[in-house]
């Protein structure tokens, strides 16, 4: 019995003994002054480490398993301030140490300040020094047999700044070379860390980026293994949008495949969301007023490099604007053998879904005029190819009309830069409603081919061949345009046709007006033309007209034109036999003199009509000129000078000679509809001269 007693006392000091030395340590570690010092002790070891300036406020050591480490300063090798923390503390559960596992109860940490920078993007960051200090020096790979939980990390009032320096700031704008993210607020919890599952939960993350994006929550749950992942609840949440995910799953056929994605990977999602693209205006300028929201669900799922979107749906609350759709993707992770399919079964828009998405672009209340007149809009279709060749199908049905089309766009591989191909075709289309021109224009069909369509500098381009049916112009239904020629800015080269039964008109040639010398060579021939009959004019009942025109001419303007412009089997054919005419041809010849005095001079000759002026002169200004010099000798013929002093006085500086000979009247009675009559050959020749205003 004594023994057992000495046992009892024996333990019972020993329990005592360690009980005050335990709690001994404790209060020696709270001292002030011995905090104090380990904070120095410590921030010098890790200044040596890192060769750089390093200090720690206090240190303090709680109960042996909790450590609280208050005012941390880090500089960068270059004496700038690296880290600022103001509070870092931890309680770590001891037992678990003796059986190699890491339990830490809680993470704290306040007042993280970081400032991350690099000079270009070839150098090293300014954190790089801190990676290398406590890089493991050990080249040979060791398995890891880390058993980790946390149980709860806080972090508040984080701001974090990452620039590179070299790169350019673009305020308002998000720019990953500049990047500040401000107060940085998180709560996670990693419930298991092993060599073969990961189970973890982010409760809630939030910050505010520099550029203006803000990240009001994001929340998730997270599992892995060596067969997948799993995130489970994924929320965000932006200002005035909310996404929800229900599910995102990765699985591998093989525990020996993760994380490494292949072509066995399986994987889906589920999302819908409620957002407005305004709380994305810093990464597209233009949703900058698009504060209304769009209802967004998508669900994918695929195998490998391959994904198929099997829902797509995309509306406004009301419904008045609705996308519904399927997509598949393959081989997304080549660029030059990716391919895409997309199929658009339903794309509705009614006035009001038109209107909603141009204020929510634009900012603006009211849509175009022409989107107006366009009235309600649905469209369905398909897409399909490669990057560099799509091809897409599609019916667009709106109130002016339906278009079909099947285009196909190419890219070069070496410039980028795109072209289309393909047909467009429409059995009915109202050009009057939608030009706003219903007195003028109506109804047109067509099926148009468009071969290697693009845009150089701004300006389409393009091989145009194809069918007008039908054209409604000024009450009158043509039929049977032809088009077959190439198109550029400013110019055709090719074939325009009409087989119309009031009139068959077939021109070729080219005319180019944006070169730096407009050209023009033009061949048309016009049979059986009825003018009244087309209501082009009020003249010229029952009567046609036949004609061949040839015209090889170049010049900026028709001040300066240079060429010849002929005109020959000119028939009018009317009601009255007697006003029948035939005019075997009529030509224009305009050339610049050789002389250095810059005139020129024009030629006409047909056989009613031969005449030649010489000089410097301006065509439009000709009238105003003669009637000047005319007001001048006879001021009877014209308004009273007064009357027009107002207006602006034009400057004139004609010079020429001219010389007329007419040897009938016939043209200008019959095809003119002029009422003058010439009894004899009449020649008409003489000398104007502005500067002198003078005429004779």
């Amino acid at each position: 019995m004594s023994k057992f007693r000495k046992v009892k006392h024996i333990v019972r000091f020993t329990i005592i003994i360690a009980l005050v030395c335990y709690f001994g340590i404790i209060a020696v570690l709270s001292l002030p002054f011995i905090q104090k010092r380990l904070s120095v002790l410590a921030a010098q070891e890790l200044s040596r480490i890192m060769q750089t300036e390093v200090s720690i406020g206090n240190i303090d050591l709680g109960l042996l398993n909790r450590v609280i480490i208050q005012n941390v300063y880090l500089e960068d090798k270059s004496g700038q301030e690296l880290l600022k923390v103001a509070r870092l503390s931890a309680k770590i559960e001891l037992s678990p140490l003796l059986h190699g596992r890491i339990r830490i109860s809680s993470i704290q940490l306040f007042g993280l300040n970081a400032h991350l920078n690099r000079q270009t993007p070839e150098s090293k960051p300014n954190f790089q020094f801190i990676l290398d200090a406590f890089a493991s020096k050990d080249t040979v790979k060791k398995k890891s047999n880390i058993d980790l939980r946390i149980n709860s990390v806080l972090i508040r009032r984080g701001q974090i700044y990452y620039d590179l320096l070299s790169a350019a700031q673009t305020p308002g704008r998000f720019n990953t070379n500049h990047l500040g993210i401000q107060n940085f607020s998180a709560t996670l919890s990693l419930k298991a860390l092993t060599p073969d599952s990961l189970n973890a939960q982010i409760k809630r993350l939030s910050f505010n980026e520099q550029s203006g994006f803000k990240l009001k929550k994001l929340a998730l749950k997270l599992t892995a293994n060596h067969y997948g992942l799993q995130a489970n609840n994924v929320e965000v949440s932006l200002p005035q949008s909310e996404l929800a995910i229900d599910t995102l799953a990765v699985a591998h056929d093989s525990a020996s495949s993760f994380p490494i994605f292949n072509n066995d990977t399986q994987y889906m999602a589920r999302m819908h969301a409620s957002i407005a693209l305004s709380d994305l205006a810093m990464f597209v300028p233009s949703f900058a007023y698009f504060d209304d929201d769009i209802n967004l669900r998508i669900a994918l799922e695929g195998k490998g490099y391959q994904t198929k979107c099997t829902d797509i749906y995309l509306s406004n609350d009301d419904q008045s604007l609705l996308l519904k759709g399927e997509a598949m993707i393959n081989h997304w992770n080549e660029k030059n053998n990716l391919f895409l399919f997309g199929n658009l079964s339903q794309l509705d828009a009614d006035k009001e879904g038109i209107s909603w998405l141009i204020q929510n672009l634009t900012g603006k209340a009211n849509a175009p005029d022409i989107l107006q007149r366009i009235g309600d809009i649905s469209f369905n279709g398909d897409i399909s190819g490669y990057l560099n060749q799509l091809t897409t199908h599609g019916t667009l049905l709106t109130d002016v009309g339906n278009i079909r089309a099947n285009v196909t766009m190419h890219s070069d591989t070496i410039t980028h830069l795109h072209s289309y191909s393909g047909k467009i075709i429409s059995p009915e289309l109202n050009l009057g409603m939608l030009l706003n021109q219903e007195k003028t224009l109506g109804n047109a069909a067509f099926d148009i081919e468009l071969q290697g369509f693009k845009y150089n500098n701004g300006k389409a381009e393009s091989y145009i061949k194809g069918n007008i049916s039908s054209l409604t112009y000024k009450q009158y239904e043509y039929r049977n345009i032809m088009l077959d020629g190439k198109y550029t800015p400013g110019g055709f080269n090719g074939k325009l046709s009409l087989d119309d039964s009031n009139g068959n008109i077939e021109i070729n040639g080219h005319f180019a007006t944006r070169q730096a010398v407009p050209d023009f060579n033009l061949r048309a021939v016009v049979r059986n033309f009825r003018p009244n009959n087309l209501h082009l004019t009020d003249k010229y009942k029952d009567t046609d007209m036949s004609l061949n025109l040839t015209a090889d001419f170049s010049g900026h303007s028709i001040d300066d034109i240079q060429g010849k412009i002929n005109l020959d089997s000119l028939s009018v054919r009317s009601a009255d036999p007697s006003q029948d005419y035939f005019l075997p041809r009529f030509q224009i010849h305009a050339t610049q003199l050789a002389s250095n005095s810059g005139g020129k001079e024009i030629r006409i000759d047909s056989p009613f009509l031969t005449g030649v002026v010489q000089g410097e002169y301006a065509y439009h200004t000709l009238l105003k000129s003669i009637e000047r010099v005319i007001q001048k000798h006879i001021p009877s013929l014209f308004p009273d000078e007064k009357k027009t002093q107002k207006k602006k006085t034009q400057e004139l500086n004609n010079r020429f000679r001219f010389q007329f000979r007419m040897e009938n009247s016939e043209f200008l009675a019959k095809v003119m509809h002029i009422p003058f009559e010439l009894q004899m050959p009449a020649t008409l020749s003489g000398y104007l001269n502005d500067s002198l205003s003078q005429m004779r």
